[in-house]
């Protein structure tokens, strides 16, 4: 047996050590020098299995044509081999989707919301992703400059200052009502995958238009003015 090194699921966003189920097809490369002696490079197809959802995938990799052969070896005998010397991952398919972010995103609020969207595709709890969404939508709040003792406060000062509009206010309330239950209630059990998902994509449309697009329309406004 044998573990990829450490890459992400294409499925549910772990990140974790592969086992190679099967290595196939290699394609040698080129000769290299490697701690001084000289080796075979190859290009091969691997298949993988993620260790949290077990869902397979195509890796290919890079690595010397005798390390290769040790992994074939390892896996028709059933074998556990240690780490190798050189091995390269150099494409996964299904290619894992990138989360969603964008530079304007303040560094708290950006950090928060990637974490949470890895979350929602590991399928934690929706309790937990729905209470994710509105400590997120809190940070987001704060940086936008909303006063006032508590988020709903908070929320409609922004509103009252047109910093954000009407459908955006309803929009942050939802989230702050629903986040609200989710916290107070960790094993509500009302509240659906469906449900945490579409909780997550308010939050994303929520930083899209606040911070995302005014950040967009000033870039513009520069280059207009060159």
């Amino acid at each position: 047996m044998y573990t990829l090194p450490i890459i992400e699921c294409p499925f549910c966003s772990n990140e974790g050590n592969f086992t190679v189920l099967a290595i196939d097809g290699y394609e040698r490369i080129e000769e290299k020098s490697l701690d001084g002696k000289t080796v075979v490079l190859v290009k091969a197809d691997t298949l993988a299995r993620c260790p949290k959802c077990r869902n397979a995938c195509l890796v290919i990799v890079e690595t010397t044509e005798e390390h290769y052969k040790q992994i074939k070896e390892a896996i028709q005998n059933f074998q556990f081999i240690p780490r190798i010397s050189y091995l390269k991952v150099l494409k996964v398919y299904p290619e894992p989707q990138p989360v969603y972010s964008h530079p304007s995103l303040p560094d708290k609020v950006r950090e928060a919301f990637e974490d949470l969207q890895r979350m929602l595709k590991q399928k934690f709890k929706p309790y937990f992703i729905v209470g994710g969404c509105r400590a997120v939508l809190e940070a987001a709040i704060a940086e936008l400059g909303g006063e006032g003792e508590r988020l709903i406060d908070k929320i409609n000062d922004l509103l009252k200052k047109g910093i954000i509009t009407k459908p955006l206010a309803d929009w942050a309330h939802q989230i702050r009502v629903e986040g609200n239950v989710a916290l107070h209630e960790l094993l509500h059990t009302e509240i659906t995958p469906e449900e945490a998902e579409e909780l997550v994509e308010f939050v994303k449309l929520f930083l899209v238009y606040t911070f995302e697009l005014p950040a967009r329309i000033q870039e513009r406004r520069k280059l207009t003015h060159l």
